[in-house]
């Protein structure tokens, strides 16, 4: 397929409407863990307005997860395994709390990663973005550069790679450490697209949110990866 697709686990207060601008080059899935009725009957209007625009070229769908959240990654690995069936060439994994000033920013970051055939990058962050590795902040004046790492937070794959790396998405609840399996097990060069830059405007609380949601601390899950991977 020549269209990314691009998959976002959303819940009642993520703002989704900045990822549904008309011009939109790419498909796009909602995966939705809530159970708030308002928010649910708000993407079956979205999803009849996407309908209607399917002259546009792009493809919407949403989807419950189990109405449970499993964490990100569990849940990108549920819907690909049983839905996309991984046909789609190139996969976007951006969090919802991402800020874009416009949608160019983000057709943009799509066809330079396709064009120049990455099998691993992310765009840069905003100078002013909230983030663990000040390393993937965007640098004046440069267009991409190489890294050895790539995070969770916004990943960018090619089909083939993200076949080979799909078993480290069950890693981790959190998503902490995932980005540690990708920087050791693909070997493929991996990029920072500083071009097309990202705001990431907070950094979210994981240690509260896997407490209320039962999971295993993000920490624990981190030290746990890197002792059985020899990282």
């Amino acid at each position: 397929m020549k269209k990314p697709l691009v998959v976002i686990n959303v819940y009642e207060k993520d703002n989704i409407g900045h990822w549904l601008r008309l011009g939109l080059q790419y498909d796009l899935v909602f995966l939705n863990y809530s159970t708030d009725e308002e928010f649910v009957d708000k993407l079956h209007r979205v999803e009849k307005i996407m309908e209607r625009r399917k002259g546009g070229g792009i493809r919407f769908g949403w989807y419950n997860y189990e109405r449970i959240n499993k964490g990100k990654w569990r849940n990108i690995k549920w819907f690909l395994e049983h839905n996309t069936k991984l046909r789609h060439k190139w996969y976007w994994f951006p969090d919802p709390d991402l800020v874009i000033d416009k949608v160019t920013t983000v057709n943009g970051f799509l066809e330079f990663a396709m064009r120049n055939h990455f099998a691993l990058c992310q765009p840069a962050l905003t100078l002013n973005s909230k983030c663990s590795h000040s390393s993937l902040k965007m640098i004046p004046n440069s267009v991409y550069r190489e890294t050895n790492f790539v995070e969770v937070m916004c990943p960018f794959f090619n089909q083939a790679t993200l076949k080979d790396i799909l078993w480290t998405f069950e890693e981790s609840y959190s998503g902490y450490g995932i980005d540690l399996l990708w920087q050791k097990f693909v070997s493929e060069k991996k990029y920072v697209i500083d071009a097309f830059p990202v705001c990431h405007p907070w950094r979210p609380k994981f240690a509260e949110r896997a407490k209320a949601m039962g999971w295993p601390a993000p920490n624990d899950e981190l030290a746990e990866i890197r002792k059985r991977h020899g990282l």
